[in-house]
Formats: C-alpha cells, sequence, structure tokens
C-alpha cells in the first residue's frame, strides 16, 4: 500500500488556490496514492495559513469559513499521526542533526518517518527547507516530485494535427500503469486539460496521451511549429505539465 505525507503547505494549496499547478500536483498525487497521511499538528497549521490570509484582507469571513468548513471535512479522511512519545524523540534527534530545521518541520519529518517503517511512503512538502532534510533522510520518498522528470516531445506532424502523443519509453515508467485518465496543465497553467491514457495503441505498450476534442490539438498550434520541441513535465503519474516553448 503506497502512503502520500503531506505537510501542511501541500494541504493548504488545495483550499488557497495561489497556484494551481501545484494544487493539481497535490490532487493527482493524492488521487494515485491508497493513503493520505498527516502529522496531528497540520490541522492548526492549515487553519493558522487561513487566519492569515483572512487578516491580510486576502479572504473574506466568508471565504475563511468556506475553505476552513472543506478543510474540516476532508481532515476526516486522512491518517493522522499522533505526537506520541516517540515521535517527539524522533523530531528531537532530527533538530541536532540538521542545522535550522523547525519544530513543527521535524514533527512532519519524523511522522513520515514512522510511517515509512513499514509502508511505501511518497512525501510531499512545499517547504524548500523542509525539503531539504527529507530528502537528506529519506531520498526515496519524492519519487514524483523529482525535477529531473522531464522529457523532450518532437512534436510530429501526426501529434501537431491531431492532439496527441506518445510518451518515450525511458519515461514510460512515470506515468500510470493502466489505463484511465490523467490531468494535463498547459503553459501557466490557465488551461488544463483531462487526457487519457491509452496502452494499447503502441506496440511497445508504452502510453499514448490523448485528449477528447480539438483543445490539446488547438493549443499546440497557438504555440508551436511542427517538428519543436516540447518539455512535458511528469508531475505524478496521472498529471502533466506542458511548457510553453522558450520565445513565449
Amino acid at each position: 500500500m503506497s502512503v502520500l505525507y503531506v505537510d501542511s503547505s501541500a494541504l493548504a494549496k488545495l483550499y488557497l488556490r495561489e497556484d494551481e499547478a501545484k494544487r493539481q500536483q497535490v490532487m493527482a498525487l493524492a488521487d494515485s496514492a491508497d493513503e493520505v497521511a498527516s502529522s496531528a499538528i497540520a490541522f492548526a497549521e492549515v487553519a493558522s495559513a487561513f487566519a492569515r490570509n483572512f487578516h491580510q484582507g486576502k479572504l473574506s469571513e466568508p471565504q475563511f469559513w468556506e475553505y476552513f468548513n472543506s478543510f474540516e471535512q476532508d481532515w476526516q479522511s486522512v491518517t493522522q499521526i499522533t505526537v506520541a512519545p516517540s515521535v517527539s524523540i524522533r523530531a528531537s534527534q532530527l533538530l541536532k542533526a540538521h542545522a535550522g530545521l523547525r519544530a513543527m518541520d521535524a514533527l512532519h519529518l519524523a511522522s513520515a518517518l514512522v510511517i515509512r517503517e513499514t509502508q511505501t511512503l511518497q512525501f510531499l512538502s512545499f517547504d524548500d527547507q523542509l525539503n531539504a532534510v527529507a530528502q537528506a533522510v529519506m531520498p526515496d520518498t519524492f519519487g514524483w516530485t523529482q525535477k529531473n522528470a522531464i522529457f523532450k516531445l518532437t512534436l510530429q506532424k501526426t501529434y501537431y494535427e491531431n492532439g496527441f502523443f506518445n510518451v518515450i519509453r525511458a519515461h514510460d515508467q512515470l506515468i500510470r500503469s493502466d489505463e484511465g485518465e490523467i490531468k494535463i496543465i498547459a503553459g501557466d497553467a490557465s488551461v488544463t486539460f483531462t487526457g487519457n491514457v491509452n496502452r494499447r495503441a503502441n506496440l511497445n505498450g508504452t502510453a499514448r496521451i490523448s485528449v477528447k476534442g480539438e483543445g490539446l490539438k488547438n493549443w499546440f498550434q497557438k504555440h508551436y511549429r511542427v517538428m519543436e520541441v516540447v518539455e512535458i513535465e511528469i508531475v505524478s503519474p496521472t498529471l502533466l505539465k506542458l511548457k510553453y516553448p522558450a520565445r513565449n
């Protein structure tokens, strides 16, 4: 069973919607995991983020309660790791070993390490300082957040005119292994598509990504020319991000 561990920075992205690409990343990783977990402290941390935005005038009072009530309901489906003595002790050890690590971040990391002892874990945070320590102590948990999960697609005429593409073999293992939906973020995240993974179209079984209708074809033709190279970031097995060409 795979577990996605999310800290408060990742949870808050689902509601505040400050960055649509990151929000989609959290959603896609959560959908592909068997279970989502976090430290019990995350509830107060996310509530604090809502309150901070409210006091700064970024959220109205109705918006605050809308986000808070939605989060409170969703929180019931999150596996909550209590701050037991064993977790606190491990957090203390992490604080001693890593200069600059904050106490709450150490508790998140300690909670994730507890899960990792018995289950397959993916770790998701948008805090650079926490990620630096997490990658040092459990690098195997960053499978879908590594920056090198990008492949370069040459926009063949068939792709350009029909609005689909094949995933190259070297990156195919990063795409969902079955057939079904995949989300596609285009450019600055102002355009998103719901695509489909087809593993029967290619003789070698690699994924073909297509989108119903002409949306993807039109996006290709608006921003690229035939045989230009499109950089595609594999954010998760069910989420891709198409980058604008360098000239945009």
